[in-house]
C-alpha cells in the first residue's frame, strides 16, 4: 500500500485520483478539460473551499455556452474566487491545473 504525505493525503477519498488531463490546444476540447477540473475540485475540496463550488457553476456555464466566451463579469468572478488565479498552499494537482488552465485561457488578460 502507498502511503501519503499528510499534506497530500487530505483530500484522498474513495475514487479520487490525482491523474490531471493535459491541456488541449482546441479551445473547446480546453474548456470540456477544464470543466472536468472544476468539477472535480468544487467536490473533493467545495466544503473547505466553497468559492470552489461557485468557480465550478461558471467554468460549466462557459464551457456549455455555445460561443464559449468568458464574459466580463464571469472573468472578474474567476479571478476573486481564484485568488488571481493563485492556488492556496496545500492545493493539489487538479486545483494547480485547473488555476493555471483558466489563467491561460485566451479571454484572460495577461
Amino acid at each position: 500500500m502507498t502511503t501519503l504525505s499528510t499534506s497530500h493525503a487530505h483530500h484522498h477519498e474513495a475514487g479520487h485520483s490525482c491523474a490531471v488531463p493535459a491541456p488541449s490546444q482546441d479551445r473547446a476540447a480546453e474548456l470540456g478539460r477544464l470543466r472536468f477540473l472544476a468539477t472535480k475540485v468544487a467536490m473533493v475540496h467545495g466544503q473547505s473551499q466553497p468559492a470552489m463550488v461557485a468557480l465550478s457553476a461558471i467554468v460549466t456555464r462557459v464551457a456549455e455556452a455555445p460561443q464559449r466566451t468568458i464574459e466580463p463579469d464571469d472573468r472578474a468572478a474567476l479571478t476573486q474566487l481564484t485568488a488571481n488565479f493563485t492556488p492556496w498552499p496545500s492545493a493539489c494537482g487538479s486545483v494547480r491545473a485547473l488555476f493555471d488552465g483558466l489563467k491561460q485561457l485566451p479571454d484572460f488578460p495577461a
